[in-house]
């Protein structure tokens, strides 16, 4: 707001990016309602399963604690496949239509694993290369759990591989609804899709959905 039109400039971004008319304000206000809400969800959580009443100690002892953490960067891998596969064969009960381009999980190179992101979504292309989730595997023991099948939903079944998957497919669409990514539509819908995959029944354990409610603070927060 101290920059030349900079409330305007703010306005016109949330616009672009989120596709929604709302301020700045607006939209901060709905983050701080947003983590009530998911405190909240921790703290029963934290209650019912780990007789801990605080969320930061609740996500503290799930990151630090080493029975939380995986025992190998094979075990890390094959939970990733085991959520993948789950997701998978849930879809037909949830969705009319579910993509036939497949999805293939697989470690980032290890040339890019130290800096890579936890995971990411590969779209399938048009010529019939099938999709890809990508999955960070640096340093697997020191890794929680809490996140992992959160962020394999968000980007595999029933997120981004699904989303753009079936666009992909649907010849008809103009190509810019078939191939452009948009961050409020497109990261709308995976985070949505972490929520949905818990109405799915697919979490393990309740160390997993504080892996969904951290994953929503921090959408929520930022």
């Amino acid at each position: 707001s101290t920059n030349p039109n900079g409330l305007a400039c703010y306005t016109a971004a949330v616009k672009y990016h989120a596709t929604v008319s709302m301020t700045p304000q607006a939209i901060h206000d709905l983050g701080k309602a947003q983590m009530e809400k998911i405190t909240a969800e921790m703290r029963e959580i934290g209650r019912r399963s780990f007789n801990i009443d605080d969320p930061a100690a609740l996500l503290t002892l799930v990151t630090t604690d080493p029975k939380y953490r995986f025992k190998s960067r094979d075990e890390l891998i094959k939970t990733a496949e085991s959520a993948v596969a789950r997701a998978k064969a849930a879809l037909p009960q949830w969705f009319g239509m579910v993509p036939m381009a497949p999805v293939i999980v697989e470690p980032y190179p290890a040339f890019l694993e130290k800096t890579a992101p936890g995971g990411q979504a590969v779209p399938p292309t048009a010529d019939g290369k099938p999709g890809k989730y990508l999955i960070n595997a640096y340093k697997a023991t020191e890794q929680s759990r809490a996140g992992l099948e959160s962020t394999a939903f968000h980007e595999t079944y029933p997120g981004h591989h699904l989303q753009g998957a079936i666009a992909l497919e649907q010849e008809n669409l103009h190509p810019i609804s078939r191939y452009f990514f948009l961050s409020g539509f497109g990261e709308g819908w995976g985070l949505y899709a972490e929520r949905l995959a818990d109405e799915m029944g697919l979490f393990s354990s309740d160390v997993d959905r504080l892996g969904l409610l951290s994953n929503e603070g921090l959408r929520a927060a930022r």
